[in-house]
């Protein structure tokens, strides 16, 4: 028979055992105690993650992350080859793109028509988001199946102080894409002025660059009615006189503005 002593021994070691338990289980690392309660990933769940992956769902990408072991579904991407990263990169969620590359996500993955993570920061207009990108290792100077680059997208946006920064890492300003437009094309196409103002700064613009259908930055501001940008491309030495390939010139196209033509 055990005495009231030793039970109470025996009591006393079983807490103690049961307790380094539990200690042991807390000086674990994070991501092992972790992977103890979470859920196990199945198809249901891969059609969850692809779903929100195409609906930038952010919120739904953070919860999944951290309800599975990520390491599980990481590279599943969107049928077009779209990633988690590409999402977070496109809605400027920094901390999210942050911890999809801390988990091993590609940053230079490519959807199908070569769209990568930076040019989707570039997109959004996440500035924070594409310096994150490029010290991890992003390549600036993809260009997309339509030869977009970061800088024309950036331009064709009007995103000026990510265009500015593109410029200064290395990226080409004048790159052509597969209709032989520039970024200030793209830009006085969609008439974006301050972008316009900055491009024609460089030493290296052509005011009167021509497109495939051999439009200039002028016929398309004259095309939009665009007056400030009229303005500033004849004040940078724009030609009125140059034919397109359907025999246009900016001054006939619209005779509003030929009283600005004549004066120059």
């Amino acid at each position: 028979m055990i005495s009231p002593g030793s039970r109470l021994a025996v009591i006393i070691a079983s807490l103690i055992v049961t307790a380094s338990g539990y200690a042991l289980q807390f000086e674990r690392p994070a991501t092992q105690r972790l992977s103890i309660v979470r859920l196990k990933f199945g198809t249901s769940e891969r059609q969850a993650w692809i779903s929100a992956i195409n609906n930038d769902s952010i919120s739904k990408l953070s919860l999944m992350i951290e309800q599975f072991d990520p390491h599980e579904f990481l590279s599943e991407t969107a049928e077009n080859g779209k990633t988690a990263l590409m999402s977070a990169c496109k809605k400027g969620d920094l901390d999210l793109a942050r911890r999809l590359l801390d988990l091993g996500a590609d940053v230079n993955a490519k959807t199908q028509t070569n769209g990568t993570p930076f040019m989707f920061a570039v997109l959004g207009g996440h500035l924070e988001v594409a310096r994150s990108l490029l010290d991890n290792g992003a390549d600036i100077h993809v260009a997309g199946s339509n030869g977009w680059t970061a800088t024309t997208i950036a331009a064709a946006k009007g995103h000026v102080e990510i265009l500015k920064w593109l410029v200064e890492q290395g990226a080409d300003p004048q790159v052509r894409d597969v209709y032989r437009s520039t970024p200030l094309l793209r830009a006085v196409s969609n008439g974006f002025e301050q972008v316009a103002v900055y491009l024609l700064s460089l030493p290296d613009t052509d005011v009167d660059v021509q497109d495939e259908s051999d439009n200039t930055p002028l016929h398309y501001a004259v095309g939009a009615a665009d007056l400030p940008i009229i303005k500033l491309l004849v004040e940078h030495g724009a030609d009125h006189t140059i034919e397109n390939r359907k025999g246009q010139t900016p001054y006939a196209m619209d005779a509003t503005f030929q009283s600005i033509f004549d004066a120059k």
